[in-house]
């Protein structure tokens, strides 16, 4: 899975983030086919730096013409929201642009509020946070999907997993 060195770094970096989209939902259990890698992040200055360095140091760079930075700059992101229609910021990596990031910019959801929700899970010797499920739900119901409307189903009937934190 291209996604378990990124999910290291961003654990190292102590960068702030969920990971969401079909891989949360796969380690939530649900197994299912994903191409990319969905992260919900603190749209900080500080923690955007860390995760730019991070993208940097993995050869990823943003599919736009725009430096990684500039996701921290809300009025920027607001603009591409209105005018381009802009719900993620896509990265791709450079030595193989099948493996994709993309990191959600519009406020769906409230991160601070989503962050306390999340589910942790280890992974090696790292831990990665997940969005929790009733955050995913609400993700995929805005998105609408026929993909997300089978993955809503699959997720109310996972409700019940209990976790431990």
């Amino acid at each position: 899975m291209f996604y378990e060195s990124i999910l290291r770094k961003l654990s190292e970096a102590q960068i702030k983030y969920l990971v969401i989209g079909g891989v949360a939902i796969n380690f939530h259990g649900y197994k299912r086919p994903t191409h990319d890698l969905d992260i919900f992040i603190l749209l900080d200055n500080e923690n955007i730096n860390k995760f730019a360095s991070v993208m940097r140091e993995l050869h990823f760079k943003p599919r736009v013409p725009v430096e990684i930075e500039e996701i921290a700059d809300k009025t920027k992101r607001e603009k591409w929201i209105s005018e381009k229609n802009m719900k993620v910021f896509s990265l791709y990596n450079t030595d193989n642009e099948i493996d994709i990031i993309d990191v959600m910019i519009i406020d769906y959801l409230n991160f601070e509020e989503a962050y306390r929700n999340r589910k942790i899970i280890n992974i090696k010797d790292f831990k990665v946070p997940l969005a929790s499920i009733p955050d995913l739900i609400k993700l995929k119901q805005v998105a609408g999907r026929p993909r997300d409307l089978i993955d809503i189903k699959v997720l109310s009937e996972m409700e019940d997993i209990t976790y431990e934190n």
